[in-house]
């Protein structure tokens, strides 16, 4: 007997928040794209380096930009990689070949029913195409972050930090759909009176009217407009410094920084810069 975990929901969470949150999407592929440019090099079971003649340092070194992006991308987004091992099984270069880095949110990990419990094995599922096959424990190499779930199934899956994050990020949808909103239907702001009592109707609706024709004439942008009697304003709209969505933004962004270890500074942070550092 076995038991089978999939993959949590939140998956499909950690995928959307990547691919539409430029906040997510900056960490991320900058975390995984410095990672990638680091050289990858075997440890013996000492922890000290092995010889750069050995064959486990001449597999590491096939592994091109690209592959090694692919990884650290899943683990700092999914937080676990599960690479699949292609072997050659016959001929000089019998052995491993090259790994394939397969989408976490397809991988389905099995655990044994006996104590103390271990992964047996993988299945990949891909319901989309419909293929389905079982891999082998030696077959896989899998790496995950800790997760202290107290959930007996959940905590052999990588704890992602995006699902950490994922009240905040929330936030950060939110404060950005109301934004744009009150950029491009941000409705009446404020409303125009007459100061001065009695004003003839008709002259009123002049007055609108050639308020409106000077406001869509490019040339008068940004130019006062001079008005006949006195007006007054009262605004009626929220402004986006009245809603304070700036400080927001900034506040989660930084929070996402701290999830991922890493400092604002390093994404154009205005913060205490000065040209000397």
């Amino acid at each position: 007997l076995v038991t089978q975990i999939f993959p949590h929901w939140q998956v499909f969470k950690e995928v959307a928040a990547y691919a539409t949150l430029d906040d997510v999407y900056s960490v991320v592929s900058r975390l995984a794209t410095t990672a990638a440019m680091i050289p990858l090099c075997g440890d013996d079971e000492n922890g000290e380096d092995i010889k750069p003649n050995d064959p486990l340092n001449k597999f590491l070194s096939t592994l091109d930009f690209e592959q090694k992006e692919k990884m650290y991308t899943f683990l700092y987004l999914s937080g676990e990689v599960f690479a699949y091992k292609e072997k050659l099984e016959h001929g000089p270069n019998a052995g491993l070949s090259r790994l394939h880095f397969l989408h976490p949110g397809r991988m389905v990990v099995i655990l044994s029913e006996t104590f103390p419990i271990q992964i047996v094995g993988y299945t990949y599922y891909d319901s989309v195409r419909g293929v389905k096959f079982d891999i082998a424990k030696e077959d896989m190499v899998f790496m995950r972050f800790f997760n202290p779930s107290i959930d007996s199934l959940q905590e052999w899956r990588g704890l992602s930090p995006i699902k950490v994050l994922m009240q905040r990020l929330t936030r950060l949808q939110a404060n950005l759909d109301v934004s744009v909103a009150q950029m491009q239907n941000g409705g009446l702001p404020g409303i125009v009176y007459e100061k001065t009592p009695g004003v003839e109707v008709g002259a009123s609706g002049q007055r609108k009217e050639n308020f409106a024709k000077f406001l869509n004439n490019p040339a008068n942008k940004m130019a006062p407009y001079f008005s006949n009697g006195d007006l007054g304003y009262l605004a009626i709209g929220s402004t986006l410094a009245d809603l304070d969505l700036a400080n927001l933004a900034d506040i989660d962004f930084k929070k996402i920084c701290n999830a991922y270890s890493i400092s604002d500074v390093l994404f154009n942070s205005d913060k205490g810069a000065k040209y000397d550092n």
